[in-house]
């Protein structure tokens, strides 16, 4: 199947210079506005949550979405999941604890004015909170360890049940405090007798070196995310919540910047051992081309508010336009290849070189065409009907293979007869002048 008939070879070769400055643009505004810019990481890439949601009754998206706005759960993405008549939704959203900096803040203010409970008796100086984000809703609070004076007895034994009880004191003091609370609450559970209580959301560590450690467990935001669903929407329940901490995102980060850069280094040895050490610098170039045209399109999400994320299926999508177009190079790279004289002695001029690779690209052009548009029809499609990181899928895979497809037919031809004409026509121009000298002290010796 043709789409453009072959009446003559079109002068492909022709638009190489325009097709060149064209590429290096691309890739410079991409460099640009990446370092400027910016790329809007998802979830997968800087830490959040997600939770699957079942409503009673069906809701709009936007319904859900004003309703995390207003409870403080801004920068969300909520999705419908199953059939058309499925109420569940996948609901994301960047933070992922119900604990924060003024929280700890609180907890402080209320540790100073209840001091004489939590220490008793102790010194002061020893108290510290700590808070990670990545450990999500809970924080430590140390205490200094309260000791017991003057036991009924002295012994061992006693004077240890004595301290026990202080200790005990101290955690209800503390879990007192805590209670006091305005922005969370402390995590409840249901005990053996069905009763929901937030008994064990304080729990304690064996003393040490006259210290005492704390580990205070809030309720979860899933908890407050449901409870604002269910005040504004209707019954919800959560099904399932997945967390990812900052620290594995910036791993996430890391190992998608390798599995590109492995990629194209695979891709520059095999040309070389497929083809020839002259090919491979292009296939690469053109190759970095599409990855970076790709890339823009984040940038310029970020911009418009199109709300395009790089989220993991985004690694997987540069990876498939790196795929998807050095196939296309490797089909026009081999269709060069047969054009070429068989005899690789031969010396071919600028033109004639220009020729045969022309021929070869009008060769390749309608295979080129059809095998993009079809993949580019498919993507669309997803773009359409499909939501959330399948639709930003389709999105970078649709601009990566039109880029793919120019820069196949274009670019690659463009740095492979770059590289030869500056290096491969070097060393025969050597090869014949040490020829000639040679004949000369021949014929000066006859």
């Amino acid at each position: 199947m043709e789409l453009l008939k072959r009446s003559r070879d079109y002068n492909l070769v022709g638009f190489i210079p325009t097709a060149r400055v064209i590429g290096i643009a691309i890739s410079l505004v991409s460099l640009l506005a990446l370092l400027a810019v910016g790329i809007p990481w998802g979830l997968d890439f800087k830490g959040g949550a997600e939770l699957l949601v079942r409503f009673e009754k069906n809701v709009s998206d936007k319904d859900v979405r004003d309703t995390l706005n207003t409870n403080g759960f801004k920068g969300s993405q909520v999705q419908s999941v199953g059939d058309s008549g499925s109420t569940d939704m996948l609901i994301r959203i960047e933070r992922m604890s119900s604990v924060t900096d003024e929280t700890v803040a609180e907890l402080n203010t209320l540790v100073k004015e209840n001091i004489a409970s939590l220490t008793q008796g102790a010194p002061s100086k020893d108290i510290n909170i700590s808070f990670d984000k990545n450990e999500g809703d809970q924080l430590h609070v140390v205490l200094p360890q309260p000791v017991a004076t003057n036991p009924n007895d002295g012994s061992a034994f006693v004077q240890e049940i004595a301290d026990l009880k202080l200790i005990d004191s101290q955690q209800s003091a503390l879990r007192s405090v805590v209670q006091k609370l305005t922005s969370v609450k402390l995590r409840q559970v249901k005990n053996k007798a069905g009763a929901i209580t937030d008994a064990s959301a304080i729990t304690r560590d064996e003393p040490y070196q006259g210290k005492v450690k704390y580990l205070v467990q809030f309720a979860g935001i899933s908890q407050d995310i449901e409870k604002a669903l269910t005040t504004d929407l209707g019954g919800a329940e959560i099904l399932k919540v997945d967390f990812v901490d900052a620290t594995v995102a910036k791993e996430l980060q890391g190992k998608g910047l390798i599995a590109v850069l492995i990629a194209l280094f695979a891709i520059l040895v095999y040309v070389a051992l497929r083809f020839d050490i002259l090919f491979s610098p292009g296939a690469v170039l053109a190759l970095v081309h599409d990855a970076l045209g790709a890339l823009l399109l984040f940038p310029l999400s970020k911009l418009l508010g199109f709300g395009l994320e790089f989220q993991q299926p985004s690694v997987a999508a540069l990876l498939t336009v790196v795929g998807y177009s050095i196939n296309n190079t490797i089909v026009i790279y081999d269709r060069i290849r047969e054009t070429m004289p068989e005899d690789v002695s031969a010396t071919l001029t600028d033109d004639q070189v220009k020729t045969h690779v022309n021929k070869a690209i009008n060769d390749t052009l309608s295979r080129t065409i059809n095998t993009s548009l079809t993949t580019l029809l498919a993507c669309l499609a997803l773009i359409f009907a499909a939501t959330g990181t399948i639709r930003d899928f389709a999105i970078v895979l649709s601009g990566g293979i039109f880029l793919g497809a120019f820069s196949s037919t274009f670019l690659a031809p463009a740095a492979y007869l770059f590289f030869r004409n500056n290096f491969k026509n070097v060393g025969a121009a050597d090869d014949a002048k040490k020829a000639r000298t040679q004949e000369d002290r021949l014929k000066g010796i006859v």
